[in-house]
């Protein structure tokens, strides 16, 4: 009666991780090249006077980005 338990039990396991390999395996694929653009717009003043600077950044593949909701200035020098 143990055996038969023990057998079932690994049998369980078995099914469970090719269920998950095949989810993992056939996960959505991305539907195209990723293609990024960015433009330069020019330049622009903020309230403060400060001078900044303006992009238009495109997605202009066929796969989902995410795009963070913040962003840091870096600086060469």
């Amino acid at each position: 009666m143990m055996r038969n338990t023990l057998f079932t039990v690994l049998g369980c396991i078995v099914v469970l991780i090719l269920v998950l390999c095949t989810a993992f395996w056939t996960s959505k694929r991305t539907d195209g090249l990723i293609r990024i653009t960015a433009t330069f717009c020019g330049f622009t003043n903020d309230t403060t006077g400060a001078r900044l600077t303006a992009f238009r950044v495109s997605n202009d593949g066929g796969a989902e980005v995410y795009r963070w909701p913040s962003y840091s200035i870096e600086q060469r020098g």
